[in-house]
């Protein structure tokens, strides 16, 4: 949307670890996406995955744009290697790998 070509930083690698401190730091599990339940599933060709409601969606987004979810991406399925985490990140925290696994995040000492 930028104009940016999205794989000019790919191959730069962060300048430093950021240590945060564990102290301080509310710890917030990730929202559970809710599902369409299998019966449902079995007549129809709604969505499975149904979204969240409002609120939800708010503490979801407060908890990645913080890092108060200790920073750990356990979601690889979901990662779609796009960079805009790193690119949006604002404490360059974020660093995708050029393999291209999954995004290494925060280093919590």
């Amino acid at each position: 949307l930028k104009g940016e070509d999205l794989k000019a930083r790919r191959g730069e690698k962060p300048g430093r670890v950021i240590r945060l401190p564990k102290r301080g730091i509310e710890e917030m599990a990730r929202q559970v996406t809710p599902l369409l339940p299998v019966d449902q599933r079995r007549r129809n060709f709604k969505e499975v995955k149904t979204g969240f409601s409002e609120d939800t969606m708010m503490l979801e987004a407060r908890r990645c744009m913080t890092c108060g979810s200790r920073a750990i991406i356990k979601y690889v399925e979901d990662c779609m290697l796009c960079d805009y985490c790193e690119i949006d990140c604002p404490e360059n925290a974020i660093y995708v790998s050029p393999a291209k696994y999954m995004p290494v995040a925060l280093s919590w000492g």
